[in-house]
């Protein structure tokens, strides 16, 4: 008889920490996708999900072992953390795909990745390599624009949310798997206090706003988006200016605040500078280049911030 195909879905992120609802989610593409196997890849830097510094990988990884021991179609790559500097998809799924010759692989993402699937580097060569797979809310948009399969749950569980709860001193039983909460507590982890989105998005925008940015939107995505709480977009008018207010909010924004931003993609030669701070994502564009993606109609239902003269 010949060998049926291996199924393979790869499920990226930076797991800080690795809670439920990442574990209900991955249960629900084994029974739904009829995979073999689902691979946690935890991420040095993710390039789409950035912002705060997130814990030694060592300890992230110590978390997902934890919290995969007693599932056996759950398997750990951990190769990104092995590598320098931001992790991106396609470097992962080329070397799965060699790995795994012949698999059929699938990649989970959360539905509102999919409205900025166009800026991932090698975006056709994943299309043509993996099955996306969508997790949670967004059906109707993912139809409309690239028809991927869907696996609709939502789970109210969070990593910002458990990361603010140690901060306070709030239980986050049930949250996590309670070998993951052992090793939070014995680590001391996410003992600091995180600054509020909606207070760094504000910081973002007035230290922008010192370097003559201009039409300066902030949309508030709380809600709506389950990868990022705000984006803060503005204008340059040069290839310089690009690079001043970008520069300007690293280093005010590290210096004063102490939150840095885990990646800086772009170059003022491509006329869209993004600054990913996580629950905050800032895009610094060219006039041009921002009517060309109109964030502002993409997210059109996102209200927005007044922000103060």
């Amino acid at each position: 008889m010949p060998q049926s195909t291996l199924r393979i879905a790869l499920y990226g992120g930076t797991f800080d920490p690795v809670h439920h609802g990442h574990l209900m989610l991955a249960r629900d593409a084994v029974e739904q996708l009829e995979l073999e196997r689902v691979i946690f890849i935890p991420a040095a830097l993710s390039p789409h999900k950035l912002g705060r510094t997130p814990a030694d990988g060592a300890l992230r990884r110590a978390m997902l072992v934890a919290a995969l021991a007693d599932e056996p179609r759950f398997a750990l790559d951990d190769s990104e953390l092995q590598r320098p500097g931001p992790s991106f998809a396609i470097d992962t799924v080329e070397r799965a795909a060699a790995q795994f010759p012949g698999a059929q692989l699938h990649y989970l993402i959360g539905a509102d990745n999919v409205r900025e699937l166009h800026t991932w580097r090698g975006f056709d060569d994943l299309r043509r390599l993996v099955h996306f797979v969508v997790f949670g809310r967004g059906a109707d948009a993912v139809d409309e624009i690239y028809r991927f399969p869907t696996l609709a749950r939502h789970i109210d569980i969070s990593a910002t949310e458990i990361r603010a709860r140690v901060a306070r001193g709030a239980s986050i039983r049930y949250f996590t798997p309670e070998p993951v909460r052992s090793i939070i507590a014995d680590h001391h982890l996410y003992q600091e206090p995180p600054i509020e989105s909606e207070q760094l998005a504000r910081l973002c925008a007035h230290y922008a706003a010192e370097k003559k940015a201009e039409d300066l939107v902030v949309l508030d995505l709380r809600g709506i988006s389950t990868f990022t709480d705000f984006f803060v977009i503005c204008s340059g008018t040069s290839d310089p200016h690009l690079k001043a207010i970008a520069g300007e909010l690293h280093d005010q924004i590290k210096t004063k605040h102490s939150v840095t931003p885990m990646a800086i993609d772009g170059y003022p030669t491509s006329q869209w500078i993004v600054a990913d701070y996580s629950d905050v994502v800032v895009h610094i564009f060219h006039h041009e280049k921002r009517g060309v993606y109109s964030l502002e109609d993409l997210w059109s239902d996102a209200p927005r911030l007044k922000l103060e003269p």
